[in-house]
């Protein structure tokens, strides 16, 4: 969805472990970025660890 509309951006509600992140911020492209928020606070210990599941795919300048 987010190539054939040509997304520039995508705010994603609930990281999580990051998985639908990482196929967001490949979607979207080198020159654009992804906003993902997790607001349980029950798997807000798991955003902890999100960069690093983005970095280790190469990914970490198109997240915040």
């Amino acid at each position: 969805m987010c190539q054939m509309t040509g997304a520039r951006r995508v705010l994603e509600f609930g990281t999580l472990w990051g998985y639908s992140t990482i196929w967001f911020a490949r979607a979207v492209g080198a020159d654009r970025h992804v906003t993902t928020l997790e607001v349980d606070e029950q798997y807000g210990s798991s955003g902890q660890e999100h960069p690093v599941v983005v970095r280790h795919q190469g990914l970490e300048p198109r997240t915040r």
